[in-house]
């Protein structure tokens, strides 16, 4: 099926929702002011070196709901997309917290937040990125990734997530800080639109700091996630069905001009197992576009027994494409190096 017709029928499905996708229809209008948000999705053979990207707009999808799309229009059985473990909402207490963190995070004069200390960085730059740099983390490599998050009882997302920052902070920063990722969080089972493609997401913030190893950087994401503050996020996120469109477009002109104070968001879309094992791809990638206040985007998918990570990163911070290549190849780099016997914690 082409890709035109595939954004054609995922279009038409929003429209016929009876139920309107609120964050659907602010990335509708980031899209109107230039600041356009589109999911990258392929997959191939191990050894194939030339890869034809699916574009899908954010508009009609999210990362979950796109991939689960192409999976069922290429023949797998997908009754059911993930839904979140933790299907209970905020507490009072959750709520009050949730509160007095935004209202400190708004107000933060923190200037290691505020200012990022990019190596290159043309504000200049507006337009968005091309497609994500990938690798494949094959069954040995996952494997070994697996035994080790087992072995410290953390998750393979808080290894690659550390790994992550930490290469960041070799070859994009001038100087160690602290990084704040936005962690998109899945939302469905806990809330549930009448078209389960829609965007079912929300988000969690997490901080990385030089010192953090990645045990005390996996205890700071359950922390974040014990906090339901995901919940909290959705309910803003929603805002619009309450504003109407004219004063959501306001808020989201405001939001592009605002300082950033994220150094990228890290999506993990899980982990699939096909219908079929034995037909079809060896692997899948997702990835997202950037924008100068969004610099980077990272993504990681888990397909049969391996993982693919993308990387992208946006020229206002890096200028050549042959660079977010390198930073993506000092990312697998760093997470073998991980994994080599004496640098496990």
């Amino acid at each position: 099926m082409e890709i035109n017709q595939i954004v054609q029928e995922l279009k038409q499905t929003s429209q016929k929702a009876p139920r309107k996708d609120w964050i659907g229809e602010w990335f509708k209008l980031k899209r109107e002011i230039g600041n356009p948000n589109d999911i990258y999705i392929t997959s191939g053979k191990f050894g194939q070196t030339s890869f034809e990207w699916m574009t899908l707009p954010h508009e009609y999808v999210d990362g979950v709901g796109g991939l689960a799309w192409l999976l069922i229009k290429q023949g797998q059985q997908i009754t059911k997309l993930p839904e979140i473990k933790n299907k209970s909402k905020p507490s009072l207490i959750n709520w009050i917290q949730f509160s007095l963190d935004l209202i400190d995070y708004l107000k933060s004069n923190d200037k290691k937040l505020k200012q990022i200390p990019w190596k290159k960085f043309n504000q200049e730059i507006t337009r968005k990125s091309e497609i994500p740099r990938f690798r494949i983390l094959e069954s040995d490599m996952t494997n070994k990734i697996k035994n080790l998050a087992k072995m410290n009882q953390v998750s393979v997302n808080s290894i690659l997530l550390w790994t992550l920052s930490k290469t960041c902070e070799k070859h994009l920063l001038e100087s160690p800080r602290t990084q704040l990722w936005g962690m998109p969080v899945n939302m469905r089972g806990l809330v549930n639109l009448p078209n389960q493609f829609a965007n079912h997401v929300s988000f969690s913030l997490v901080s990385f700091n030089p010192q953090d190893t990645f045990n005390i950087f996996h205890h700071k994401i359950k922390k974040r996630l014990e906090s339901k503050s995901y919940f909290c996020i959705w309910k803003i996120l929603n805002i619009g069905k309450y504003l109407g469109k004219s004063k959501l477009k306001k808020l989201a002109v405001k939001e592009k001009n605002s300082p950033n104070k994220l150094m990228g968001i890290f999506s993990n879309l899980g982990i699939w197992n096909p219908s079929d094992n034995k037909k079809g791809p060896d692997f899948w990638v997702a990835g997202d576009s950037t924008c100068s206040k969004y610099p980077i985007k990272a993504a990681v998918l888990g397909w049969k027994d391996c993982i693919s990570i993308s990387l992208n990163i946006n020229p206002a911070v890096c200028s050549f494409e042959t660079t977010t290549q390198e930073i993506l190849n000092a990312w697998y780099d760093e997470i073998n190096q991980l994994l080599s016997p004496q640098e496990i914690q």
